[in-house]
Formats: C-alpha cells, sequence, structure tokens
C-alpha cells in the first residue's frame, strides 16, 4: 500500500526539522522508492506541494532531484 500524502509531508517535514535542514534533496529514484510509488502523477504533485505548503516546505522538481526547502530567507544573498 502505498502512502498517503499526508504521511510523506510529515515524514519529510520531521526529518528536516529532527536534522536541523534548510534543504533536503532526492534523486528522482530515491522520491518515488520514499513515495512508495511505481509512478508519479501531476495531481500527486499538486496535493504534496499543497500539504507541504502547510509546513511552510517549498518543493521543486529538478532534473536529477526534487528539493524541499524550508519556506524563509535562510541564506540571503548579501
Amino acid at each position: 500500500m502505498t502512502l498517503s500524502v499526508k504521511a510523506i509531508s510529515d515524514e519529510i517535514s520531521e526529518h528536516m526539522r529532527r536534522q536541523s535542514l534548510d534543504v533536503l534533496t532526492m534523486r528522482w529514484p530515491r522520491f518515488y522508492e520514499f513515495c512508495e510509488r511505481d509512478r508519479i502523477k501531476e495531481s500527486f504533485i499538486d496535493a504534496l506541494v499543497a500539504q507541504l505548503r502547510m509546513e511552510s516546505i517549498l518543493l521543486v522538481r529538478g532534473h536529477a532531484v526534487v528539493a524541499f526547502v524550508k519556506d524563509f530567507d535562510f541564506s540571503p544573498m548579501r
């Protein structure tokens, strides 16, 4: 059985909090494994983005990685 969007969001936010991380990255294969999915639909990503937003975490999709970033100015440009 696949993990729910809420469970995934909770796990990401708790891991970032426990490790004092401002940014967490996963390569795409690891992200699929972490979510316990073979395919990821856009609706799943949209739901995860909305759930993470409630924790003030942004989801950023790149070509090689998925990044989870705290939504605050932790590294301002000088």
